[in-house]
């Protein structure tokens, strides 16, 4: 590792909840980078594979309140040390609530660093710390060397919250390309095709903490009529799959 190029990613969150952003990380581990994901751990047993060459890195339990802020502050101090003395040529910010630590390790350190957000979250209040954190996201990302959204209206209205300087770009969460070579997977995804002609496919943890409820419940309302395919294992709630199957029966989706 020492003559590579050193790649951090940073959330405060726990980055096993956030697929692509291993995707990501194990793309570039796979060119030659030496890649750190820095976040803090979830209280849970959620897991996702980590990458070959990809170097996870916790730095606490993830808990809201008095002691999220101390972690805040821990983070920002730790981050511009690290950066400093591990010489990132980038360093990629994957939320708000990071996105000052990175700011300030990167000009400490000299590395070009990199904002992706995949949602605006509101705040209703005006004074407060997690109002604080949102204006020090617009006031960063203007300063950032590249600004990152999956979806093209999400990153305009962002732009004009934020008066960006320049557009961000628009990079689609996307599997990689192995990903879908799962055995067995293929003839299913055809006999899905067959009947509805599209096809929706989830792939990862299988459990309602995913947000998939939610997607079930959306399907009665989809502008066009497509197939959900879901793979991935069912290992921290057994009773996924036919919890799932009632709920599609329930709102009359089921096959």
């Amino acid at each position: 590792m020492g003559n590579k190029k050193k790649i951090a990613f940073v959330i405060l969150s726990d980055p096993m909840m956030y697929p692509p952003t291993m995707n990501a990380a194990s793309i570039l581990a796979e060119n030659g980078y030496a890649v750190d994901v820095i976040g803090l751990k979830y209280d849970s047993d959620d897991k996702i594979h980590i990458p070959e060459g990809v170097n996870l890195i916790y730095r606490g339990c993830l808990k809201g309140g008095i002691v999220f802020r101390l972690k805040y502050l821990e983070m920002l101090f730790w981050l511009a040390f690290r950066a400093l003395r591990k010489k990132y040529c980038w360093i990629f910010c994957y939320n708000h609530k990071a996105i000052f630590s990175v700011y300030i390790a990167s000009r400490i350190s000299g590395a070009k660093w990199l904002y992706h957000n995949h949602d605006i979250s509101i705040t209703k209040k005006r004074w407060g710390f997690y109002p604080l954190l949102k204006w020090l996201e617009k006031w960063c990302a203007r300063r950032a060397d590249i600004v990152v959204f999956p979806q093209a209206e999400r990153a305009e209205c962002f732009a004009e919250e934020a008066k960006l300087l320049r557009k961000p770009l628009i990079v689609m969460n996307e599997p990689r390309m192995n990903w879908s070579q799962i055995e067995g997977i293929h003839p299913e995804i055809d006999k899905l095709k067959k009947r509805f002609g599209k096809v929706v496919l989830y792939q990862g943890g299988l459990n309602w903490k995913r947000g998939l409820r939610q997607v079930i419940q959306s399907m009665p309302y989809w502008h066009r009529k497509a197939g959900l395919c879901l793979v991935g294992k069912t290992d921290l709630q057994p009773s996924f799959q036919s919890e799932a199957e009632k709920l599609a029966r329930q709102i009359g989706v089921h096959e």
